[in-house]
């Protein structure tokens, strides 16, 4: 216990004793004097610490390879990117030509599809008898037709619708005159490369008189027998064959012989729609 007081005694006699020099001389002056004690403390300020400043970039081999991978990685995605877009161009491209090979294959079937049926479906037309028979006053005036299926294969639901008139002038050339004439005839069919005589006799209707005679000598007035076929091909399709014959000018005929001048002459064709 004793000993505890007698060290806080001491170093309260060292603490009061210390000098501004941190030595335990004693202050004469303070002691002979009533005066309080003063303490004298030495600050030592410390010169401002210097901020570090940040090491400068430095590259490195591994830096400057990595940055150069990097460039060539970039480099090659956009010779990438540029191929791929080339590809592309060239693969529409390619697109493209193919379409157009396409359309031209479908056009060459389409056009040997048409060829080929061309080839092979039926074709009838009107062969003209060579006279007009019987043209002569009160005579019974009469002609006739035959048909022939020039095609490769049989023509079926066929009609015949002819007309025959003494004229100045040959019938109108359209189909609706043509398809309206008033002979009217049936057929089943017709075998190809067959040539048919179509019966009855096509008759004007009237009686020749003898100014009709002079007229039809003098190519004044003419007969002209006309119409059409309708029928069928061997694929279901329809057709129309339009005919117009003319007569006129009188001659002699191998089926009178005893009528001389008796028969007006065929002279060709005349005007008529055209056949399909």
């Amino acid at each position: 216990m004793s000993d505890t007081s007698n060290r806080n005694g001491k170093q309260g006699n060292e603490g009061r004793n210390a000098t501004a020099n941190g030595t335990n001389e004693t202050d004469e002056d303070c002691d002979n004097c009533d005066c309080p004690r003063s303490m004298t403390v030495n600050v030592t300020q410390e010169p401002p610490a210097q901020q570090e400043q940040a090491p400068k970039p430095y590259r490195d081999w591994k830096d400057k390879w990595e940055i150069r991978l990097l460039w060539v990685a970039t480099l090659f995605a956009i010779a990438a990117t540029a191929a791929a877009g080339i590809a592309a161009y060239f693969a529409r491209e390619q697109v493209i030509a193919a379409r157009k090979q396409v359309r031209v294959a479908e056009d060459s079937l389409a056009e040997v599809k048409t060829a080929t049926r061309k080839e092979l479906r039926a074709y009838v037309f009107a062969k003209p008898y060579p006279f007009v028979n019987g043209v002569r006053e009160g005579a019974d005036t009469h002609t006739r037709l035959n048909l022939r299926n020039s095609g490769n294969t049989p023509a079926s639901d066929l009609e015949f619708r002819a007309d025959i008139v003494l004229a100045t002038n040959p019938p109108t050339p359209s189909a609706e005159v043509f398809l309206a004439t008033k002979f009217r005839l049936r057929q089943p069919a017709v075998d190809p490369k067959a040539d048919i005589y179509i019966g009855p006799e096509l008759r004007p209707g009237r009686q020749t008189s003898a100014a009709d005679i002079t007229a039809i000598r003098n190519n004044a007035l003419a007969y002209y027998v006309w119409g059409v076929f309708l029928y069928r091909d061997v694929f279901n399709d329809p057709h129309h064959s339009y005919f117009c014959f003319v007569y006129n000018g009188l001659g002699n005929t191998t089926d009178f012989p005893k009528n001389p001048d008796s028969a007006a002459q065929l002279q060709g064709n005349c005007p008529a729609p055209p056949s399909d």
